[in-house]
């Protein structure tokens, strides 16, 4: 089985017709998909509006694919309708575990390890929609000037996760996340991040029995 495993995308009613066919066609090569989540951005979107927006379009691929829908902080349980949820997704959770030959795999966002100070808000304000779309544009600009010192330094955030992963990780176990936007592979420390895709890159992880490959593309 061919598992893709994709996180941080943040959706919002904006369209863009060259995300849509790159997540479209990694979603119809796979056997099953997990989001992990921010799947859709609740700090810049209203759920109803990216519910009726163009991305609606997915929903059937992802459905057919009996998808499966972790939580993040931009996309908590709290900002979402969980019957609107199931028109694409066929479980919702805050973690998934998964088991294939063998190895086992632990599956959930990052935001409980890594907060920064963040809480979840229940009502997301006008400064906190503001704040985000400012750190929006310096990431676009950051990763577009140079994507390596844009990764390289978004690995700090990795390294403060698996510091807090050593307290309660289990042998023979591998932890994968989103949430940093910093993909990276280190299954010496049991840990793997599949990175985001935003502002023209495309992260995402196949997952089968020959383990866990990081994929990074471009779609414009």
């Amino acid at each position: 089985m061919k598992i893709l495993v994709l996180s941080d995308t943040h959706l919002t009613p904006r369209f863009e017709q060259k995300k849509f066919d790159f997540l479209e066609n990694i979603i119809q090569k796979s056997d099953s998909v997990i989001i992990n989540g921010d799947f859709w951005d609740g700090y810049l979107s209203s759920f109803e509006h990216f519910i009726d927006s163009p991305w609606k379009k997915l929903f059937p691929p992802l459905k057919k694919k009996n998808s499966i829908y972790i939580y993040g902080n931009h996309d908590a349980e709290s900002f979402s309708d969980k019957k609107e949820l199931k028109k694409f997704s066929a479980e919702q959770l805050d973690s998934y575990s998964i088991n294939i030959d063998g190895s086992k795999y632990v599956i959930e966002h990052g935001h409980r390890l890594f907060r920064n100070g963040e809480k979840i808000p229940r009502i997301i304000t006008k400064t906190a929609r503001f704040n985000t779309k400012v750190i929006d544009v310096i990431e676009y600009s950051a990763s577009n000037t140079s994507y390596q010192i844009f990764n390289l330094t978004l690995s700090v955030l990795n390294t403060s996760i698996k510091k807090k992963l050593k307290k309660f990780s289990k042998p023979n176990v591998r932890y994968i996340f989103g949430h940093t936007h910093a993909q990276e592979l280190d299954l010496e420390n049991q840990f793997i991040n599949t990175g985001f895709s935003k502002h023209g890159f495309a992260e995402y992880m196949w997952l089968d029995e020959n383990g866990p490959k990081l994929f990074h593309e471009r779609y414009r």
